[in-house]
């Protein structure tokens, strides 16, 4: 997963690399789940299987755009996996 920030007014860049295979890990969704509290509608399996199909799409298909924002005054925020 990359994330782009740009900050038009000063002219600041900040790209954050992660690893998609964060997303797989068990002990990222056994946090997730300790500290998440009831907010994650989802079980591990079902976690399990959505991280797995993401996988599968990005190498089928090439990344995915989450999000791409852009404001008024032109900051730029992009996250793609």
């Amino acid at each position: 997963m990359r994330i782009s920030i740009y900050d038009k007014g000063d002219g600041h860049r900040i790209r954050l690399y992660v690893p998609n295979a964060l997303l797989s890990s068990r002990l990222i969704w056994r946090l997730a789940g300790k500290y998440g509290g009831n907010s994650l509608p989802l079980n591990a399996e079902q976690l399990r299987e959505l991280t797995l199909s993401v996988r599968r799409y990005v190498r089928q298909n090439g990344h995915i755009d989450l999000v791409q924002v852009e404001s008024a005054d032109g900051d730029q925020v992009h996250i793609r996996l």
